[in-house]
């Protein structure tokens, strides 16, 4: 299994902390167990290698965010560098072709994509090895993380589960939605919707197809 971070974000939301060279994934802000502090992407690549993950993984980021992210992480993790940004369907095309042309990755090996400014549970990252039962098991061609919702967000894609076969760890997809108004987000609560957290597991296989189809 290869885990694919996303970092590159443009900072926004905590300016002036975060901005265009600095986002919020570097900022050092959460507290760790021995008392001092640490960033967003220096947790997620410790629940990694705590996981016994981080060997498999890469993280893709903007060329401006190079350096940064190789202070934060070392040289322990693979990166890769995007010229310009696009979002997040060429970040994870960028990841895709590394993992086949440079790493030889065989077309059936699951890929799991996670966002680097995930605020998760040290849990969360052993669980991520679910995936390929996951996929395996309901026929999939994709895999999603869903969290339940808090409040009709709007910053947030919807997933409305369809309910899952008895003794199953999973979920069929209904219906999907990216980031609707509040109304139309408050309706999906109401159906049962969970927030799309952006995580989201596939073949290798199945992500460059999806790239030539693109």
């Amino acid at each position: 299994m290869q885990i694919v971070l996303l970092s590159g974000g443009s900072g926004k939301r905590l300016w002036p902390l975060s901005n265009e060279i600095r986002s919020k994934a570097f900022l050092r802000l959460l507290p760790t167990e021995d008392g001092g502090m640490e960033s967003m992407i220096e947790r997620v690549c410790r629940g990694l290698d705590e996981a016994g993950l981080l060997d498999s993984s890469c993280i893709v980021t903007h060329c401006s965010q190079v350096e940064i992210t190789r202070k934060s992480v070392g040289n322990q993790i693979a990166l890769l560098a995007e010229p310009q940004k696009r979002g997040t369907f060429t970040a994870v095309a960028l990841a895709a072709s590394y993992l086949h042309s440079v790493k030889k990755i065989d077309l059936e090996e699951i890929v799991v994509v996670i966002p680097v400014d995930s605020y998760v549970e040290a849990s969360f990252f052993s669980q991520l090895r679910q995936f390929p039962s996951v996929l395996s098991k309901s026929q999939a061609d994709i895999a999603l993380i869903g969290v339940t919702p808090e409040f009709p967000s709007t910053q947030f894609g919807y997933i409305l589960p369809s309910g899952g076969s008895e003794g199953t760890s999973f979920l069929n997809v209904k219906q999907f939605a990216e980031k609707p108004n509040e109304l139309a987000a408050a309706e999906f609560i109401s159906r049962g919707g969970l927030w799309n957290c952006g995580v989201f597991s596939c073949s290798l296989g199945y992500l460059l197809s999806s790239m030539v189809a693109r």
